[in-house]
């Protein structure tokens, strides 16, 4: 089991095209330790568009 203080750095190794809303949030998260819930949110809202790009 990965420790919390790992999540970081295992997120960041999966495809964003792969990823779930709960994995990009958690990368989200990471990368960005002052982000609030809604900001979380919106990012994880916008990956879907993202990734249709694609």
């Amino acid at each position: 089991m990965i420790g919390a203080g790992a999540v970081g750095e295992q997120v960041s190794l999966i495809s964003g095209l792969l990823q779930t809303p709960e994995h990009a949030a958690a990368l989200f998260r990471a990368q960005n330790e002052s982000a609030d819930e809604e900001q979380i949110a919106e990012f994880v809202a916008a990956r879907p568009s993202r990734q249709h790009r694609f």
